[in-house]
């Protein structure tokens, strides 16, 4: 499945990797956000991190895999909430809005679009769903997409796994719902 219908594009850029490690601290980490707010999210064990930094892009892209293999590909891009398209503010606005995505990704297809399931996050609500493209096996069958509000972020994210029960979605929904936005108002007038 290619990824396409919340993400933009990915290019080639200037890109920052870390690695996690055991330590709960360590795979604690702190992306730094355009407007000098930060996001802060702790990923599971054995994944890594990059940064794709788009210039003169106003957000940021951050891309998750395995330290090793290609079982799964994780992409969350934190935005303002006011700069979010359709200017997402709540719960209902985000919900509709990750719905007409499910809808957009099932236009053509006799399949129903997939159902919206919810989540809680930390500092706010958020949506997702599930769905699954009959794909060649070299590409990813199953795309979990949705939407979270993070204090003053809309978290937009995409889960790609080749099983609909990898731990790897489970663990990226967690790990979304504990995300922490730090608001340091520095960015804004």
């Amino acid at each position: 499945m290619h990824r396409s219908v919340l993400l933009p594009a990915l290019a080639t850029a200037a890109l920052l990797w870390t690695h996690g490690s055991a330590s709960g601290d360590d795979r604690l980490r702190r992306y730094e956000l355009p407007d000098s707010d930060a996001l802060e999210m702790t990923l599971p064990e054995g994944w890594v991190d990059r940064v794709d930094e788009q210039p003169g892009n106003a957000e940021i892209t951050i891309e998750l895999r395995p330290e090793q293999g290609a079982g799964f590909e994780v992409y969350v891009t934190p935005q303002s909430s006011g700069q979010a398209p359709g200017r997402i503010e709540d719960a209902e606005t985000l919900r509709n809005a990750v719905r007409d995505a499910a809808q957009r990704l099932q236009a053509g297809s006799a399949a129903a679009a997939p159902e919206i399931r919810r989540m809680q996050g930390t500092d706010g609500v958020g949506f997702y769903f599930l769905a699954t493209d009959p794909a060649p096996p070299d590409e990813y069958r199953h795309l979990v997409q949705g939407a979270l509000l993070a204090g003053g972020l809309v978290l937009k994210f995409e889960i790609l796994t080749h099983d609909e029960e990898d731990p790897a979605i489970a663990q990226a929904l967690a790990m979304f719902q504990g995300a922490i936005h730090r608001d340091r108002g520095l960015g804004r007038p």
